[in-house]
């Protein structure tokens, strides 16, 4: 990656379209909009402190952006939620040799050659079970989408868990999102029951 490259804080509201327009062309449709809904809906400050044990308890959010050229080329988010077990935080279970890239050196169609960027990524995630992970997240950029590089990854990050000491891994899928079941498929996942989203509207109309 080059070496000027610089990571900063997030900026809300200034940063949402820009957050927006990566996340999407990363594979999950999101608009500023949604960004800025997300963020109404959570407390505007965080409140992290320790227990009589000397463990963090409490809630917060830390988000970082990497500026480009004509956008953002990447963006990080951690949190701890309210719920979440005295002494654990979201990145407790993420490991820095979990996390795969795929790089390219040149570019398609009118981007620039010879700059290597980014086009896809793949993270693996500890469970409860010290023997079993999770295929937490899987993205490939969509002008780069049909060339293997998604089962590569997947393959990749197989092999690294299972030279970590991991028997099973993990996975979860869209149901709308038939390119990556075909692809977990050809890997060997077996399906498991699946669980539906369920949304309701709150307010003085909701029944």
């Amino acid at each position: 990656m080059p070496s000027d490259l610089i990571i900063r804080a997030m900026r809300a509201p200034a940063d949402y379209a820009a957050v927006a327009d990566l996340l999407t062309r990363c594979g999950d449709t999101v608009t500023a909009e949604d960004l800025a809904g997300q963020d109404a809906a959570m407390p505007p400050h965080g409140a992290l402190s320790t227990d009589d044990e000397g463990r963090v308890v409490g809630h917060d959010r830390v988000r970082y952006v990497c500026p480009g050229d004509g956008g953002l080329v990447g963006y990080a988010v951690a949190w701890r939620a309210p719920w979440t077990p005295a002494g654990v935080v979201d990145g407790d279970r993420c490991r820095p040799d979990w996390l795969f890239l795929a790089l390219h050196d040149e570019a398609p169609h009118d981007e620039a050659p010879h700059d290597e960027r980014v086009v896809g990524v793949c993270q693996l995630r500890a469970t409860d079970d010290p023997h079993t992970a999770c295929n937490d997240y899987t993205a490939v950029a969509r002008s780069w989408r049909g060339h293997g590089i998604a089962r590569a990854l997947k393959l990749h990050a197989a092999g690294q868990a299972a030279r970590s000491g991991i028997q099973h891994l993990r996975t979860e899928v869209e149901a709308s999102n038939g390119p990556m079941l075909a692809v977990n498929d050809r890997l060997g996942y077996r399906r498991g029951r699946g669980h539906h989203r369920m949304v309701r509207t709150c307010g003085r109309d909701a029944g």
